[in-house]
């Protein structure tokens, strides 16, 4: 859905722009110097767009099948060439780590080239992939990613208090950042937390947060909520958020 919308609003601006350009040059309302300025300016316009189009079109699904991983970009190797397609068994190396913000793994490959692959390039079974890769190495993407935010010295949790709990539902102020895409590039952001979508609770003690508690979600959204701010709600009285406890 995403890229038949993007193509047509690059052919839509590409057309707009070339229509206010071009209609006065045809009814001759444009000195000579005007009319070159504005076909130049247009023929600049249609190769940007026919490279943003070119992009959108060159984009592919990450995916693993037999054997081989299909990225959604190519990547360029260390002879120069650009490639979409990597056999599983060229990957020598795989370290989990944030770019940007975005957590991934970064691939290295026998020729030496490298790229970095996020879990959003596998929609809802990025986790899975990302461990199913790592595992040969003997990582956990998760735990790593778990201990890099944990960490705290580049990215960290998102802190969310309780505003209220209510049965089933945890109210939370500020609203938290899901893993729900809304679009190409955003998240969907949520203030309410039904006990049905919570995956585990565990006790954490980052330096930025101190004691606090780790909610999973199921769609592997992570936050923390203060310790004293979950007994002052009583969150762990309540036997059913209880049951959603785990070991650190």
């Amino acid at each position: 859905m995403v890229k038949p919308l993007a193509v047509g609003f690059v052919v839509l601006g590409v057309a707009a722009l070339a229509y206010a350009e071009l209609v006065p040059i045809v009814q001759q309302r444009s000195s000579n110097a005007d009319a070159v300025l504005s076909v130049l300016l247009v023929f600049i316009v249609i190769l940007l767009g026919f490279y943003v189009l070119r992009s959108i079109a060159r984009q592919r699904p990450a995916e693993i099948h037999a054997g081989v991983l299909s990225l959604e970009h190519p990547v360029r190797r260390i002879d120069g060439s650009r490639t979409r397609i990597v056999a599983l068994r060229e990957i020598v190396q795989v370290q989990p780590n944030l770019v940007g913000g975005y957590p991934g793994i970064q691939v290295t490959l026998q020729d030496g080239a490298s790229f970095f692959l996020d879990w959003y390039a596998f929609g809802s079974r990025g986790i899975d992939i990302l461990e199913a890769l790592c595992r040969p190495f003997g990582i956990s993407f998760l735990k790593d990613y778990r201990r890099l935010l944990l960490d705290g010295s580049t990215y960290r949790f998102q802190i969310a208090r309780i505003r209220r709990v209510s049965g089933p539902l945890l109210y939370l102020y500020p609203p938290v950042r899901t893993n729900e895409r809304v679009g190409p590039l955003g998240q969907r952001r949520t203030r309410t937390v039904a006990l049905s979508l919570v995956k585990s609770i565990e006790g954490a003690s980052p330096s930025y947060a101190g004691r606090s508690l780790l909610v999973t979600l199921g769609d592997w959204t992570m936050f923390l909520i203060p310790e004293d701010d979950a007994d002052a709600h009583a969150l762990l009285a309540n036997e059913d958020w209880r049951s959603k406890l785990v070991e650190s």
